[in-house]
């Protein structure tokens, strides 16, 4: 920048000098041109140089990356090479007992077998039978032989057991020793990768310390990039959230007065009862005040015709008129109680109705629930999609790329052990994998997309209270608003051509606006 200010400073100040008044217009044209041309190659020249500090930074990544890797698998190498040297230790003292138990066995046979000799002497089975003094004596001799043959037989299965035995420790041996040989020889090779790679890191590291200037100005591009993702991403997140926050606003507005409605919908349904109630008692009274008043009527004329009547004939009147009374009351008494009878009826059935009703619903939510626990079940199996909440699945998540990879980025904040001036921050994880390869979603989960500088094109899921996010896709095979299924392909992730073709994803998780280290969660 600098040099861009010199050599323009210099362009001006020619074009200003009294001498320059004197030169013709072309001649003018062509300083100017000439100086702009400078200005121009200058400008150049300083893109080149940040986008070379740019690649050596990020292969500093990579080698840091690939260093730890070499760490990891040289500590797994060492670990198997003390356990093969372990029983290489164990089948060595086996091969010396077994050795020490065959040479036992053969020494004890020799011996024994030479002690028989000398007691039978040079006589054969059959001389040794027939010397005998009596049958009986006879037959013990053939007893014996037949003991001793079984014995030698014995013994020379026993030999030969331990010989077997001995040669399956020695090929045993042999092969762990070779294990232990290919193992020390890939240790080796780890090692020596390894070294490599860290002399390859020292240049690397001693290149980006001249570039110091520089340097810094790629890690405060790489920072304002990052927080411009940020920003985007905090943006959208609110924007959900205020939106979610207004739909639950919505929603409850929308039970509220859905209840109001239904309260006025009962109490209205409660006042047409009790006024049908009122109706039709006020109708009953009246009725039963008519016919009270009707028998009363009734009943005043019969005693003003009584009163007419004998003594005889009144009696019998009066008695005939007090029995039907009696009857009457009795039957006012039965038609009371069966008035109560059908009342209490009528609210048993209207309780057994709404027990029955309560207990359809909550089968009909058992089979619903039941059907969705299969359904979903299913789908697990014939697609492997997880099953249960986002949270439920920590360490259990895919991976975000659809082939392998390495993480050149950790999560964090990070300060480079050898660039004690160099300090990042990153948000997620960077994951670097082959050329061609594809992001794909974690989790099932609701799609936003969109493009940012430095990150081109970002998918954002959302899963409840929890957020994926994808950055650095080529292009996206998603829309906003899209319900993408755990597995599904997001897009294909970018290829730097100004970085030999490295693809690397950026990966994020967060719950709402917290970012969580990635690394805790994908298997």
């Amino acid at each position: 920048m600098k040099r861009i200010l010199i050599i323009s400073f210099i362009a001006i100040a020619a074009a200003l000098t009294p001498c320059a008044a004197q030169k013709s217009v072309s001649q003018v044209k062509k300083q100017k041109q000439a100086a702009q041309s400078e200005v121009k190659q200058a400008q150049s020249d300083v893109n080149a140089n940040l986008a070379q500090t740019k690649r050596q930074l990020n292969q500093l990544d990579k080698l840091d990356a690939e260093i730890a890797e070499h760490g990891k698998s040289i500590t797994a190498l060492s670990g198997q090479l003390s356990t093969i040297e372990a029983r290489a230790a164990v089948l060595t003292d086996s091969i010396k007992e077994c050795d020490a138990r065959l040479r036992k066995l053969q020494a004890d046979y020799i011996k024994t077998v030479k002690a028989m000799q000398a007691r039978r002497g040079s006589s054969d089975a059959i001389a040794f039978i027939f010397s005998a003094d009596s049958f009986k004596q006879a037959m013990r001799r053939v007893r014996y032989l037949r003991q001793v043959t079984k014995w030698r037989k014995q013994q020379v299965a026993d030999i030969a057991a331990a010989r077997t035995a001995l040669q399956e420790k020695k090929d045993a041996l042999a092969g762990v020793l070779k294990e232990k040989n290919a193992t020390l020889a890939s240790l080796n090779a780890t090692h020596a990768s390894m070294n490599a790679k860290k002399n390859e890191q020292a240049k690397v590291v001693e290149q980006l310390k001249a570039e110091g200037s520089a340097l810094q100005q790629v890690l405060a591009e790489k920072r304002r990039r990052v927080a411009e993702l940020d920003a985007q991403l905090d943006r959208l997140i609110a924007e959900q959230e205020r939106k979610a926050a207004e739909e639950r606003r919505l929603a409850e507005e929308r039970r509220k007065a859905e209840e109001k409605r239904l309260a006025e919908e009962r109490r209205i349904a409660e006042e047409k009862r009790k006024a049908e109630e009122a109706r039709i008692a006020e109708e009953k009274r009246k009725a039963e005040a008519a016919r009270l008043a009707e028998e009363k009527r009734k009943e005043e004329e019969e005693r003003e015709r009584i009163a007419k009547l004998d003594k005889k004939q009144r009696e019998e009147a009066e008695a005939k008129m007090k029995k039907e009374a009696e009857k009457r009351r009795k039957a006012e008494e039965k038609r009371k109680a069966e008035e109560k009878r059908k009342a209490e009826e009528k609210r048993k059935a209207e309780e057994k109705a709404k027990k029955e009703a309560d207990a359809k619903a909550k089968r009909e939510a058992d089979e619903r629930a039941k059907r969705d626990a299969e359904a979903a079940k299913k789908q697990s199996n014939v697609d492997g999609a997880l099953t249960g909440s986002f949270e439920s699945n920590k360490g259990k998540l895919m991976s975000p790329v659809t082939a392998r990879y390495k993480v050149v980025r950790p999560f964090g904040r990070q300060r480079h052990a050898e660039l004690s001036h160099v300090e990042t921050d990153n948000g997620g994880i960077d994951i670097e994998t082959d050329s061609g390869a594809s992001a794909r979603a974690v989790f099932e989960g609701v799609a936003t997309v969109f493009r940012t500088d430095g990150f081109n094109t970002v998918v954002m899921l959302r899963h409840g209270n929890y957020i994926t996010v994808y950055a650095n896709l080529q292009s996206a095979s998603v829309t906003t608003g899209q319900t993408v299924k755990a597995g599904q392909v997001l897009g294909r992730i970018y290829s730097d051509p100004d970085d030999g073709n490295r693809t690397i994803l950026h990966f994020e998780v967060r719950r709402e606006r917290e970012k969580l280290n990635p690394q805790s969660w994908i298997r």
